[in-house]
């Protein structure tokens, strides 16, 4: 009985009648076998609870700096979509409708369906604060945008607009009735029904879904490239003028000190002891060791956007795969292809629910790498410590202390030169 009803699961496709219409709908069974099924359904349950964890400390330690700065506020926007989009990617094979349903672990049934395919929807937010996420490092490191004009003139417009277009379209598909399993992969979302046909649906989720994504994905690159860019010219500038002015530091000390006697044509006797000279060298030296620190911690800052970003892409790009091959796919997109794309269909189960896991170790590495330097404590009492701060402080440091030396840097030079015309 056991192998009738197995051969009746691989084989035989599913009959369901619409009592209303009329109309008789037949839901194909998958070709992926028992195994895969398995894997595609409990596979996402690890990912998705160690993302919540990891939103969950986050949010937690924004919490315990009474949100103060929107780098803060963007974050807990970001992990509050997270956990809320975590919870609902584990139940995409047992909340679909099991009496059409071709998934091996369906208990659900239309209304539950209905319930995955609004929060799906909804969970846009999420990919919608990395955005908003990637352009708050772009106005502040590019474009020095303080944090006050920011919190008053931008942020409110991008909290409305995520919030609003996240919820707004979930609760508008819903109101609609376009909420149905999808033809491959596990879950809900929007679905071919009696008002919207095939083309009406894949327009929708155009509008919805796609156009949003991709141009997320394309902000994000674009603003991680301008970053990178600005940083790495600043740094060469930054550097070479440091360098001059300690050269000069060493040639007017030099020239200046009482205790190095000099020749009449300006030439240093070098028959005098190295300990006179010793006190400029080590000026010079010190000098040079904060120009390469200074250039580290701006490092850091174009590392750490780079990382939320290749956190986005890694989450996100298996579901652009999936979507990019059904839409590329000669003829109509049905169940018989998730044998062709399982392996898609597993990479999408283990990094999209993961995405909030990645996010909390990005957002304590500057703090824990901070830590390590000046302690000599271990790994897991470093994570401790870093747990109980944050990490925006030392990177908006580092960023003032570069502006004001560099500044500093030009004026004295400046000064320095008038000075010298004087003379």
């Amino acid at each position: 009985m056991d192998g009738m009803e197995e051969n009746i699961f691989e084989h035989n496709a599913t009959l369901a009648v619409g009592s209303e219409s009329n109309t008789t709908t037949i839901a194909v069974s998958s070709s992926l076998s028992p195994e895969q099924e398995a894997v595609v359904a409990f596979l996402p349950i690890l990912p998705s609870l160690l993302s919540i964890a990891g939103s969950v400390c986050i949010i937690r330690l924004v919490h315990r700096k009474k949100y103060r700065a929107p780098y803060r506020r963007l974050l807990f926007g970001l992990s509050a979509y997270d956990v809320f989009s975590s919870l609902f990617v584990p139940l995409q094979s047992f909340l679909v409708d099991k009496e059409t349903s071709r998934r091996r672990f369906a208990v659900g049934n239309e209304a539950t369906c209905n319930f995955l395919g609004w929060g799906f929807q909804a969970s846009c937010g999420c990919f919608l604060y990395f955005g908003a996420l990637s352009t708050y490092y772009l106005m502040v490191v590019r474009f020095g945008v303080k944090d006050e004009y920011f919190a008053r003139r931008i942020e409110p417009f991008m909290h409305g607009f995520i919030i609003l277009y996240s919820l707004g379209t979930a609760f508008a598909a819903l109101g609609e009735n376009l909420y149905g399993e999808q033809e491959i992969g596990a879950g809900c979302h929007l679905a071919p029904n009696e008002s919207c046909d095939s083309a009406c649906i894949a327009n929708l989720a155009l509008i919805l879904i796609g156009i949003p994504y991709v141009f997320i994905l394309v902000l994000v690159l674009a603003n991680n490239l301008t970053i990178y860019c600005y940083v790495r010219r600043t740094v060469r500038q930054y550097v070479k003028n440091s360098q001059d002015r300690a050269e000069q530091n060493l040639s007017s000390g030099l020239v200046a000190d009482p205790n190095v006697a000099s020749n009449r044509d300006g030439s240093v006797d070098l028959d005098k002891p190295i300990e006179e000279t010793a006190a400029v060298s080590s000026k010079v030296k010190t000098k040079i060791a904060e120009v390469e620190n200074q250039q580290k911690q701006v490092q850091l800052v174009r590392t750490q956007s780079i990382l939320y970003s290749a956190a986005f892409i890694l989450a996100y790009m298996w579901t652009l795969i999936l979507r990019a091959a059904i839409s590329y796919t000669e003829g109509e997109p049905g169940p018989e292809m998730e044998a062709d794309l399982y392996l898609f269909m597993v990479f999408r189960a283990i990094f999209t629910p993961s995405m909030g896991f990645w996010s909390f170790f990005i957002y304590i590495r500057p703090r824990y790498l901070q830590l390590r330097r000046q302690t000599k404590e271990s790994r897991l009492q470093t994570l401790v410590r870093v747990m109980q701060d944050d990490d925006i402080r030392s990177i908006r440091s580092s960023l003032n202390n570069r502006g004001s030396a560099y500044h500093s840097n030009k004026d004295s030079r400046y000064s320095e030169s008038r000075r010298s015309e004087t003379r």
